[in-house]
């Protein structure tokens, strides 16, 4: 909880040095049916996934440096120990 916290004061900051600053992203959700047998005992027959892709936009320095901050979580139903976070960062002057 601390270090949800800890990040979205960070993001806070950030935007607050920025001189534009834009927020966007995605969602989704994704059910996979088979309508075959499993081979093996541990296949389930239905998996289900969930990701949510959160994109910050900032421009600095009157447009002349940008910062793209993407980041990507995936969480895969069938177990729980199945997720991914995956942090996307994109640094440019120009």
């Amino acid at each position: 909880m601390i270090r949800k916290a800890v990040v979205l004061s960070l993001i806070i900051n950030f935007t607050s040095f920025a001189n534009s600053a834009e927020f966007t992203g995605s969602a989704g959700f994704d059910l996979r049916y088979y309508l075959q047998d499993a081979l093996y005992p541990q296949q389930e027959r239905t998996y289900a996934s969930a990701y949510l892709s959160p994109e910050i936009y900032a421009e600095f320095n009157d447009g002349q440096d940008t910062l793209i901050f993407n980041t990507v979580f995936i969480v895969w139903m069938s177990t729980i120990v199945n997720a991914h976070m995956a942090i996307l960062e994109n640094c440019s002057g120009r």
